[in-house]
């Protein structure tokens, strides 16, 4: 009902649905027209991404017309595997890697705020902008 209230024509409404599939997660996932799962640039963390990815497709939580993107967040270190190998056992394209500065997110994190407020010309910002202009022409 909540996200059935926040779509204006030309709005778009983006949810942080957290770690995993929970309810919420549930009833929301099947409005989405896009869905981009984050994840670090650590093995587990890719594994445990592959695994949503095909719980979500197992499961039919995604629209009929929806796409499902990975983003790679890297917070002040470096992907280890090269993003060939991440797409090859993802199953899906990276959109992008963001790198994150420890000084970014701490600041976000104290100010309680975005991480595009606390760097609005970040790299971060940057790649989110173009993922908005991105998926609003697909």
């Amino acid at each position: 009902w909540l996200i059935q209230q926040c779509l204006q024509p030309g709005q778009y409404v983006v949810v942080d649905l957290g770690t995993g599939l929970s309810p919420i997660a549930e009833a929301v996932l099947p409005q989405a027209s896009h869905i981009l799962v984050c994840l670090k640039p650590e093995r587990i963390a890719i594994l445990a991404a592959k695994h949503l990815m095909a719980q979500i497709d197992r499961r039919g939580l995604a629209a009929a017309a929806a796409e499902t993107h990975a983003l790679m967040l890297a917070f002040g270190n470096r992907a280890e595997l090269p993003q060939s190998a991440i797409e090859e056992f993802l199953g899906h394209s990276l959109v992008g890697m963001v790198m994150i500065s420890a000084k970014e997110i701490n600041q976000a994190v104290n100010e309680a705020t975005a991480i595009t407020r606390v760097s609005p010309a970040g790299q971060a910002t940057i790649v989110f902008k173009q993922l908005v202009h991105q998926f609003a022409y697909v």
